[in-house]
């Protein structure tokens, strides 16, 4: 209750904030998230018309046509969430991905799950000892992060649900349940299969003998394993369609993503991501555990793992929200340099953001966000700005200085990273007055800057 009032004390700041949340929950559908939902809809007509072992098969014949990529378990959540708009459906037979009422109804779901987020940050950082001064800065950064906002209120991508699992099975770790954090961490590699790669160091990391560790790690497959065998042979053509059986797709196309960032060495090239990923396990399974820091391990272990993911995969854009919280966290627990870490974590989560808009140029920093908008208000024909980030920048002839931009942004992560690992007081700490009131107008005055921007791309 002493959290609560303290954070709506700041009415100025969520007044605004909320403000922003509104235009860009109204204004933006982007087509993963419009994808997902009509399966969600697909979902519930197989299940009532009892065609339930069908839906593969049903998602492919949607408005999209469109496959279902991932575990029955992620769809399930959503098609009890569609239930009413399978109803309207129904009745007044209109199509759901069609309709934008009835999307802006099912990124609720997926606003849900951030503010779910947000509460389950504030369990974390009571397990991590953080005054309610430090609790109410957590949430405040957290909800006015550009790498957050714009991917779940903007897109409504769905990723936060499973982002929402692995932190809830993180926090089990932490709290000391550990058969709860592998049932958990079990329906989150269900969801999204990038949750073994926190699952994995954290068994280690508990785990000495290694009978106990093969037993924990079947155990984190048990979810995924079960909703495959559920569709065993069950569909037409249902194993071209899933992500780890088709050569084109998820498993076989990112062991190859894991391998793109090379090291040359003389006897073949060396992933480095794979090699990071080792070596962390291997300090999870070696190192000395010590019990009264697990909450802290845990966390240190999740942002080393999406660090080392994001630095050296190409990751899709929208999967940034693995990463953020645990750059939060992380920051804020650093007793020394408190102000010093969070203008890293700031700049951390806003270089992220501007290089993957360039990047994937029609995510985030694109008039191809707008469609909601464009609904509305219909696009000119031409586009003088260039319609996106990466348009804009070519346009200018500038498209050279990516590689720049991206340097800095390694730059900016070393720096983090030895901040939050290293125990040496190596820099200045920050002694500026309204230090809080400053970084956070600041955050505002940049996704302000980002919504201008963007109305200009789309109608300049």
């Amino acid at each position: 209750m002493k959290l609560t009032k303290q954070i709506l004390a700041d009415k100025w700041y969520w007044f605004v904030l909320l403000i922003m949340y509104g235009f860009f929950f109204t204004t933006m559908i982007y087509a993963d998230f419009a994808v997902t939902f009509e399966h969600g809809v697909i979902l519930c007509e197989a299940i009532f018309s009892g065609r339930f072992f069908e839906f593969y098969d049903m998602a492919v014949e949607g408005v999209y046509n469109n496959p279902a990529v991932y575990d029955i378990g992620i769809y399930l959540l959503w098609a009890i969430w569609c239930i009413p708009v399978y109803v309207v459906t129904r009745f007044w037979h209109v199509a759901a991905a069609e309709t934008p009422v009835l999307m802006l109804y099912g990124k609720v779901f997926v606003v849900l799950f951030h503010f779910l987020t947000v509460n389950l940050l504030v369990k974390m950082a009571d397990v991590l000892s953080f005054d309610e001064k430090k609790k109410r800065m957590l949430v405040l950064l957290f909800c006015s992060s550009v790498c957050m906002v714009i991917p779940t209120i903007g897109n409504g991508q769905f990723d936060i649900i499973p982002t929402y699992f692995m932190m809830l099975g993180v926090y089990m770790f932490m709290k000391g349940d550990y058969g709860k954090f592998l049932i958990v961490m079990s329906f989150a590699v269900s969801f999204k299969i990038f949750a073994i790669f926190i699952a994995v160091p954290l068994v280690l990391y508990k785990q000495k003998k290694i009978l106990y560790i093969i037993r924990d790690c079947i155990a984190i497959l048990v979810a995924s394993v079960f909703f495959n065998v559920l569709f065993w042979g069950k569909t037409t053509d249902y194993y071209d369609k899933l992500y780890f059986h088709s050569p084109d797709q998820y498993t076989t196309g990112w062991i190859q993503k894991m391998m793109e960032a090379e090291l040359p060495a003389g006897i073949g090239n060396i992933s480095w991501f794979v090699l990071f990923f080792v070596l962390l396990c291997g300090y999870a399974y070696f190192g000395k555990r010590r019990q009264e820091s697990d909450g802290e391990t845990a966390v240190l272990f999740s942002f080393l793992t999406f660090f080392n993911f994001f630095l050296f995969i190409g990751a899709h854009p929208q999967w940034i929200v693995l990463l953020i919280p645990f750059v939060y966290l992380i920051a804020m627990k650093r007793e020394s340099h408190y102000r010093f870490n969070l203008v890293l974590a700031t700049l951390v989560d806003v270089m992220f953001f501007v290089c993957l808009s360039y990047r994937w140029y029609n995510v985030f920093w694109s008039s191809n966000e707008f469609k909601g908008l464009q609904m509305i208000f219909p696009f000119p024909e031409t586009q003088r700005l260039g319609g996106s980030l990466k348009g804009f920048i070519d346009g200018m002839g500038f498209e050279y200085a990516y590689p720049g931009l991206v340097a800095v942004l390694f730059a900016i992560c070393l720096v983090f990273l030895y901040q939050v690992v290293s125990n040496k007081d190596t820099f200045r700490e920050i002694e500026e007055k309204n230090f809080e009131k400053r970084m956070m107008v600041s955050r505002l005055v940049f996704m302000g800057v980002h919504i201008l921007s963007l109305l200009l791309l789309a109608y300049v």
